[in-house]
This record gives structure tokens, C-alpha cells and sequence, in this order.
């Protein structure tokens, strides 16, 4: 996961690609209208760099400093600038450094920065999208297909994307599934996904996702699909209880075989995923919005067998602050029976408290204090509890074709 392409490479060719699949949308029958090109841009840009550092207080691996960074950039076509209604294409690359939080600070198996990743030079996302009908009404439907993030659509939680921990991005019952986890960051697997909207207040979402290949991990992009490790197909669907409440429920299964946590040699058919979580606001003081979240996986077969976790944001809690965020939230993660034993006695459970404020100082910079205490890192046996503090800044910009 180390090595980076060269300045004309594996990028350029991807980024010509894409180009090319845009600019033959100019050549689509029935198309081009004046006006709608005044709607939205044809092409936006972006760029944003997320800069963290943090000191591992107590507990853990080791009591020190760590110091993360990510380097994000972002290619937007939108059809309906050019008559093209319901076409997009999108692709990211990012840039990470090599140092590690979890791995060599607090020893927890959830990844405390959500940016941690070895050192690489990648290419996350290159698809193309149609979608047919509005997407807020009955009948719509969408089909999507490329290097896709499996996040994406699926086990994503609005609220939850405040936090920095990783298991409130999506949970770690999913993400530790698979030899080297789903199609999702800091890894983008080749994928086919479909949204229908069958009525007003329901959604389903299916995908089939290409499973990462561990050997071929240091590539700058990894689009072949490989037999022995195969693919995950996940399902959602969306319910909206009220306008503003959102019930959910997931499942996933991985179609290979993979070797078993009591006796490696041996290689075990999978068995299906669930999870489901329900978000929205709270009646609390201030009304936050809130959300909790559980989830069931294959303890034969990986290390996170169960997660249960749930948080509160509150946005503009300070007088003249109302674009800054304020959260709360914990994240529980149980170890199952096989992977406590092959791990050498490893404990039962690992929980993660975590408190954040996210400081808008303009449109697209923000300072986001952070502190976790991670009770029980379960990357090794015996390990203290571990408190992190944490410092995140997030600096951005965008450019598009009607600006």
C-alpha cells in the first residue's frame, strides 16, 4: 500500500477516461437546453486536506504523539448541465501518510481517526451513475457502477459522520468483514449498485462489491476481481417514519470462502451480516439529532462478532456559533468466542467514549477538538484502557465550471 504512481500514470489515465465518458455525454440524443445548463455545474473540483495530531494520554500500546494526514481531491460531471438528465460520473484519489494511532498508541481494533490508512497514493472512487425519475418520488431508480465506496450509500449515518472514530462511519461488525474488509476507505473495489424508491417513504439498495485483494493492496488502483476472494452482496432499506426519522435495515454475505479464526486451514462458507439503526431528532435539551445502531456478524470468521453503539450532535449550542457541532457518542464492540482464543486471550468487549466539537471557522475550514477513552483495546491481550486526546483540521476548496 505503499507505492505511488507516477505523475502519468495509472491518475492520468483514469482522469482521461472520465474526461472522455463526460465529453461523449455532449454527443447523447435529445439533450442540450439552454437553460438547464444555468441550473448546475458541469464539472466541480475539490480539494481538501485533513490534518490531525494526538497524544495517547495513558493505557494502550504506548503513551506518545501520532500525527495523521489525509489528502483528498474530487471529479464531479453532472449531466444535467448539458441536458443529460440524471447522468453523473465522479472519481477521488487521496493521499495518506504511514503513521499509526491505533496500531502503535491505543491498541484498539475500531481505528480511532477515521483517516488512518498505511501510507499510499490511491484511487477510492471512478463511476458512473443514471438515474431515472426524481429521486424523492415513487417509481425512481438509480443504477451505479465503477470503483464504488461501499459507504456510500450503505451504513451511513448522518449525524454520525461528526464523530471521528471509524466505527461511527460505518460499524466495525461490517467493516472487519472479509479477508481485508469490504469496498470501502482506505480500499475501492470494483461494484454494481442499484437504488429503487418503490414508494414515497421507502428506499432499497443493493450492490454487489468486488472484495479487495490483500496481495495487490499497494496499487494505485486494484479493478480486477478475484476468484479466490470473490465478492460481497448488501442490501438496505430505508423507512422513513417521519420526515425527519429514518429507520434502516442492512444485511451482507460474501460469496468465497474464508479461513476460520479456531483452525486457519480450515476454510468455512460465510454466513450473512445484519444490521439495522433508526436516526433522527431527540426531544432532548437543545434537540439533538441522535441515532443507535446494532449489528450481528460471522464470529467464526472475524474478530468484531457484534457491535452496538449510538450518539447525540448538537448543532449551534453556543450563542452566535451555528454552524459549529457539539457530540457525544459511544461505540461497543464485541470480540467473539474464536477470536478471543486465536488472539491469546483477548478481552470480551472494547468500548470507545468519545466527545468532539467541530469549530466552523469558515465555509470549508474547521478546528475539531476530539477526545476518546477507548475502555479494553482489544488489539492485543492485556492492554489498559487508553484516553486520546486529538486535534483535527480540515481545510478544503472547490472550483466549478459556474463559478
Amino acid at each position: 500500500m505503499r507505492r505511488a504512481p507516477s505523475a502519468a500514470s495509472p491518475a492520468m489515465r483514469a482522469g482521461r477516461a472520465l474526461m472522455a465518458a463526460a465529453v461523449g455525454g455532449l454527443c447523447a440524443p435529445g439533450l442540450a437546453r439552454a437553460e438547464d445548463a444555468a441550473r448546475a455545474p458541469a464539472v466541480v473540483l475539490e480539494v481538501r486536506d485533513t490534518a490531525e495530531g494526538w497524544r495517547n494520554l495513558q493505557g494502550g500500546v504506548a503513551v506518545g504523539d501520532s500525527t495523521l494526514n489525509k489528502l483528498q481531491a474530487s471529479f464531479r460531471f453532472d449531466g444535467a448541465a448539458i441536458g443529460w438528465r440524471g447522468f453523473s460520473a465522479y472519481a477521488q484519489v487521496f493521499k495518506t501518510n504511514a503513521q499509526s494511532l491505533s496500531a502503535g498508541r491505543s491498541g484498539d481494533v475500531q481505528t480511532a481517526s477515521n483517516i488512518e490508512a498505511p501510507g499510499v497514493e490511491r484511487l477510492m472512487e471512478l463511476w458512473v451513475s443514471q438515474a431515472f425519475g426524481d429521486p424523492d418520488a415513487a417509481g425512481s431508480l438509480l443504477v451505479r457502477g465503477g470503483v464504488v465506496d461501499l459507504n456510500r450509500t450503505f451504513d451511513s449515518i448522518d449525524p454520525a459522520g461528526l464523530f471521528l472514530n471509524s466505527s461511527h462511519g460505518i460499524g466495525p461488525d461490517l467493516s472487519h468483514s472479509g479477508p481485508s474488509g469490504p469496498s470501502i476507505f482506505p480500499v475501492g473495489g470494483l461494484a454494481a449498485q442499484a437504488d429503487w424508491r418503490p414508494a414515497a417513504r421507502l428506499a432499497l439498495h443493493g450492490g454487489i462489491f468486488a472484495e479487495p485483494d490483500p496481495q495487490r493492496q499497494d496499487r494505485f488502483v486494484d479493478a480486477a476481481p478475484s476468484r479466490r476472494y470473490g465478492a460481497v452482496g448488501i442490501v438496505q432499506a430505508d423507512f422513513a417514519v417521519t420526515p425527519e426519522v429514518q429507520a434502516s435495515l442492512g444485511a451482507w454475505r460474501y460469496t468465497a470462502a474464508q479461513a476460520s479464526l479456531a483452525d486457519p486451514g480450515r476454510r468455512l462458507r460465510p454466513r450473512p451480516g445484519v444490521y439495522g439503526f433508526v436516526q433522527g431528532p431527540t426531544r432532548l435539551p437543545g434537540a439533538p439529532n441522535g441515532w443507535i445502531r446494532i449489528g450481528l456478524a460471522d464470529r467464526r470468521l472475524q474478530d468484531v462478532a457484534g457491535y452496538l453503539g449510538g450518539g447525540l450532535v448538537w448543532q449551534g449550542l453556543l450563542p452566535g456559533r451555528r454552524a459549529d457541532s457539539f457530540g457525544l457518542a459511544v461505540a461497543h464492540a464485541v470480540i467473539g468466542g474464536p477470536a478471543r482464543d486465536a488472539g491469546g486471550g483477548l478481552p470480551a468487549a472494547e468500548t470507545s467514549f468519545e466527545a468532539t466539537y467541530s469549530l466552523a471557522l469558515g465555509r470549508r475550514i474547521h478546528l475539531q477538538p476530539d477526545l476518546q477513552h477507548i475502555r479494553h483495546p482489544a488489539g492485543a491481550p492485556g492492554l489498559r484502557s487508553a484516553t486520546l486526546v486529538g486535534l483535527r483540521l480540515s481545510v478544503g476548496a472547490r472550483v466549478s465550471s459556474g463559478e
